[in-house]
């Protein structure tokens, strides 16, 4: 059996797969939502599920969907600033409940956004 690194790959075709799929998400409001971007809002857990998951399967290639994150980056920082509220709570998406544990995912959020970031251009983050 092959070894890999600390995130073993399902295979290139699986990734690829796995990558267009999350991909289809991505709301053009900003961060992903839990369905098909262009029936359903954007919401934390799956923006959190999605970079995540892309983080493991993605890469930095043409198609392996970093490149897309990268890109949209700036909506999903605004949809983050949507869901701030004026006290500095959180929501997990527009109009929805305030939870103090939203702000770790937010954290989480950025951070994967910024080591993301950071592999795509090869710098140290």
């Amino acid at each position: 059996m092959k070894e890999c690194g600390p995130y073993c790959s399902f295979g290139r075709r699986a990734d690829n797969s796995a990558t267009s799929t999350i991909l289809q998400f991505l709301s053009p409001k900003g961060g992903f939502a839990g369905g098909a971007a262009d029936t359903h809002s954007p919401h934390l857990l799956p923006t959190y599920a999605a970079a995540l998951s892309l983080a493991i399967v993605g890469n930095a290639g043409q198609t392996g969907g970093w490149d897309r994150l990268v890109e949209a980056r700036q909506g999903v920082y605004d949809f983050f600033m949507r869901c701030k509220q004026s006290d500095g709570s959180f929501v997990v998406c527009d109009g929805g409940e305030v939870d103090v544990r939203y702000v770790w995912l937010y954290g989480s959020q950025a951070d994967t956004q910024r080591h993301l970031l950071c592999a795509h251009r090869r710098v140290t983050p």
